[in-house]
Parts: C-alpha cells; sequence; structure tokens
C-alpha cells in the first residue's frame, strides 16, 4: 500500500494520505447521512491557489444548499473499532486458520448462508445454523469436521451479528478500502468530472495506491516485481467501468 503522508514528519507526501497533505484541502458534499453518496468534490491546492471541482452526471444541484465538510481521518477511518467482519470475509479467515475444514463440499457457500439469514435473536440464529450446516452433510453431527465447523459459524455469529440491535456488517459501511463498500469509489468512480470535462477523478487505477509485487497462483507468486504489475481480476475479465461492490457484498 502507497500510504504515504501528509507531510514530511509522517513519510513521503503522497500516496493515500495525499488527502491529508497540508498543501491541499479536499471538501465534499454527501447528499445523505452516511456520507456514502458524494456527487460534488473540491481539491484547493493552496500553495498554488488552484480550485478545482468534480460534480457527478446530473448532479447540477446548488451546492450552497448542503452543508460542506472538509475531508479528515474519519471519512475513511470510519470504524475504527467494532469491526463488523462480513460473512465472507470471516469464512474465509476461518477456512484459513483450520477452524472450517474447506473438504466439506460447498462449506463456504453453506456457512455464508447460514449467516446470513434473518434471525430475530441470538438463541434462534444459534440454533438454526446448527440445523442448518448438520443437515447439509450425510453424517451431520456425527462428522466432527462439521461439529467443529458449527462452533466456528456460530463464533462468527456471535461475535459479528446482533440482530436485537439490528446490528452487523450490513448496518455500518466501512470506508477503509472499496471492496465489499464504496469506501475510496465515492469519489474515485470515474464519473466526477470537471465542468469542461477535461479533469476526471480517476478509477480503477490500482497502482495509485497499491503496489502490486506478484499475483497469481503457485510459481508466479515467485516473479516479484519492485516496480508493481498491472492487476489482474481473477477469473473472467471485468468491464473497464466495474467497481469491487458492485459483485462483493461481503455475501
Amino acid at each position: 500500500m502507497k500510504v504515504g503522508g501528509a507531510d514530511l514528519s509522517h513519510g513521503p507526501v503522497g500516496g493515500i494520505h495525499w488527502h491529508m497533505n497540508v498543501g491541499n484541502v479536499v471538501e465534499y458534499i454527501a447528499t445523505d447521512e452516511g456520507r456514502q453518496k458524494i456527487p460534488w468534490v473540491r481539491v484547493v491546492s493552496v500553495g498554488q491557489g488552484v480550485v478545482t471541482e468534480f460534480r457527478s452526471p446530473n448532479f447540477t444541484n446548488d451546492v450552497s444548499g448542503y452543508p460542506l465538510r472538509r475531508m479528515d481521518c474519519m471519512d475513511c477511518h470510519n470504524r475504527p473499532a467494532h469491526m463488523f467482519e462480513s460473512p465472507n470475509s470471516a469464512i474465509n479467515l476461518a477456512m484459513a486458520l483450520g477452524r472450517v475444514d474447506a473438504s466439506l463440499p460447498y462449506v463456504k457457500t453453506n456457512a455464508v448462508f447460514a449467516l446470513t439469514r434473518p434471525y430475530t435473536n441470538e438463541v434462534q440464529a444459534l440454533q438454526q445454523i446448527a440445523t442448518f450446516l448438520a443437515g447439509q452433510y450425510p453424517e451431520g453431527r456425527n462428522d466432527p469436521r462439521v461439529t467443529k465447523a458449527i462452533d466456528a459459524v456460530q463464533t462468527i455469529y456471535k461475535e459479528n451479528f446482533f440482530p436485537e440491535m439490528n446490528a452487523s456488517w450490513r448496518a455500518y459501511p466501512d470506508n477503509i478500502g472499496h471492496k465489499d463498500w464504496p469506501g475510496c469509489f465515492r469519489c474515485h468512480d470515474g464519473k466526477h468530472t470537471t465542468a469542461d470535462g477535461k479533469n476526471t477523478i480517476k478509477a480503477n487505477d490500482c497502482s495509485a495506491c497499491h503496489v502490486i509485487l506478484a499475483q497469481g497462483s503457485g510459481e508466479e507468486l515467485n516473479q516479484l516485481d519492485a516496480h508493481g504489475r498491472e492487476f489482474k481480476h481473477p477469473g473472467d475479465p471485468l468491464d473497464k467501468g466495474s467497481l469491487c461492490h458492485d459483485c462483493h457484498t461481503g455475501e
């Protein structure tokens, strides 16, 4: 990650923390309470006195009617605590750590399905998770792999879902990154342009924030490139305008 710094005391100026650079002022308006919809952005280069405004398509509103916010740390680091893991991420980690046995057929699909059903309370959730997972395999709870998986999935639920309070990863967007939620792509969607159309807030420019040293599998991962590689999406190629959260929803 090209984290960079807001000033030289924190590292090279640039990277992700360019947004907090003392020489820049980044301001925006949001049209929703959760600040997930950002149709207007203004960048002021303090030293040069250059002001650049970007608008998303069809946003012609008078910006004076909206509260103006200067971007700060919390616009990305909005969940420094109480990190609700998405089902997809939580099951991936559990499988990587051996808490869920990957030899069980379709275990990830089954586990994510069990986690994402609507439950009214924790007791009901834990009971139905156990019943559902046991029912997906011939040996059921007589198979130690199944009982271990049930325990792991129930633990994930207890740590990340609170149905009585309607709290889970769905309720609280995480603006760090851009996989399960828009995050960076709230502005970097390739659609925010200046009035003359000559400048755009870039999207899908992975190398702006990442240095991809290697990718792929097997021997490909040993082919390191310190200058970074162009990102290649696993599987089928994507349309140029595709954004991660279009497909990755946490489930």
